[in-house]
């Protein structure tokens, strides 16, 4: 896997990549993370395998913004569009199997 972004980590902020997840951030994409984990392709449960694929994708210009913990678990996909902006913040925030979100 190859991740070439602007990636901005302060604090106690980190970004974690489970196993089966397909990223795409284009390189004119932003992600700030102000504290906490965000995680993508998360398990349900700590016993079960990462099955499923998450799709983790950012167009061009688009900005993640990240306050508190965030849990993309297995299955479940972020498409941020173009110019477009997610900001997640409260600790707990997740996305989880069959909830797809576009945003524009």
């Amino acid at each position: 896997m190859f991740l070439r972004c602007r990636l901005h980590l302060l604090g106690n902020a980190s970004f974690h990549l489970c196993s089966k997840s397909i990223v795409f951030v284009d390189k004119k994409a932003n992600m700030a993370f102000a504290a906490g984990v965000f995680t993508v392709n998360d398990s349900w449960f700590a016993t079960r395998k990462h099955r499923y694929v998450s799709n983790f994708r950012f167009d061009n210009n688009s900005t993640l913004v990240g306050e508190g913990d965030f849990k993309l678990f297995q299955g479940a996909s972020i498409y941020v569009v173009p110019d477009a902006n997610l900001v997640v913040r409260g600790s707990g925030t997740f996305f989880n199997t069959n909830w797809e979100r576009v945003l524009s």
